[in-house]
């Protein structure tokens, strides 16, 4: 099965989970970022898709993927994960207000994977916002790996 995972990502958290999906994937699906190129999707028969959150929302690239091939999407074997600081209830709402319904029902794997704030690239606005909002000024990685490998072993 030729797999790609696709992805969006601002400061690096969400590569990193795609990688490491890979990794347990044995090295065999192609990593993918959204922000700088496009897909041919039919040259794929599983699609992983993740996304990272920021405001509330995933990025706008990201976003209109998934309007734009949601058709093509809900024909493939998908998988969808999202990268949250948040946790509980919020991410799950974030989680459920982002991906479309018909892809969540769709997937044959969902995840809610955790996050990270990486303060060195950030710009310094992006700092002064999670110093205000979230009450952070370090670096914090809270991305959860064993849900990263719960999550793609349902792959394999």
């Amino acid at each position: 099965m030729k797999t790609i995972i696709a992805y969006t990502t601002r400061h690096g958290a969400t590569q990193q989970v795609a990688e490491r999906i890979n990794d347990i994937l044995g090295g065999k699906a192609e990593v993918f970022d959204l922000q700088n190129n496009r897909i041919n999707l039919k040259d794929y028969d599983r699609i992983i898709i993740g996304a990272s959150i920021h405001g509330g929302k995933i990025q706008g690239r990201m976003r209109r993927f998934l309007r734009r091939n949601k058709k093509k999407l809900l024909k493939k074997e998908l998988g969808l994960f999202l990268c949250s600081i948040q946790t509980g209830d919020i991410s799950v709402k974030q989680f459920n207000k982002n991906f479309p319904k018909s892809l969540r029902n769709q997937a044959k794997a969902t995840a809610l994977v955790g996050g990270a704030f990486y303060m060195d690239k950030m710009s310094n606005m992006e700092k002064s916002i999670v110093k205000k909002v979230a009450e952070i000024d370090k670096t914090v990685d809270n991305i959860n790996y064993e849900e990263v490998e719960r999550f793609a072993q349902k792959f394999l």
